[in-house]
């Protein structure tokens, strides 16, 4: 769903200050970083509109655990139940759902789960 990333990313710009990777950062990026992808999409119909319900996932890597911790509550501040605008949708909610930091190599990720609710318009 182009729409509902290029709005998550135009919020990750203006609240963070920069742009996440879609699905993956190039090879040789750079930390820190964050990474936005959708995990699972699925359609719910009913007899007058279709609604959309999204699993996004956002992946904060830093050199140090403190790093990407610090840099996952930054980015739960700028999504923890934000409105967006998708277009030809209407919003229904951004609910984090999961988080949980881990050890990536000789990096640090948090992995950043949140359910989106959308409405055809």
């Amino acid at each position: 769903m182009q729409g509902l990333i290029a709005a998550v990313n135009a919020r990750h710009k203006a609240q963070l200050g920069f742009a996440a990777h879609v699905i993956e950062a190039p090879e040789g990026t750079a930390l820190p970083y964050n990474v936005v992808s959708i995990v699972s999409e699925i359609a719910t119909y009913n007899f007058t509109s279709t609604f959309e319900r999204t699993i996004v996932q956002f992946d904060v890597y830093a050199v140090s655990k403190a790093a990407a911790i610090a840099g996952s509550e930054a980015l739960k501040a700028a999504f923890d139940d934000c409105a967006l605008t998708v277009p030809g949708y209407l919003f229904g909610k951004f609910e984090r759902q999961f988080s949980q930091p881990l050890k990536d190599g000789d990096a640090w990720r948090v992995i950043v789960q949140y359910v989106v609710e959308l409405q055809k318009a």
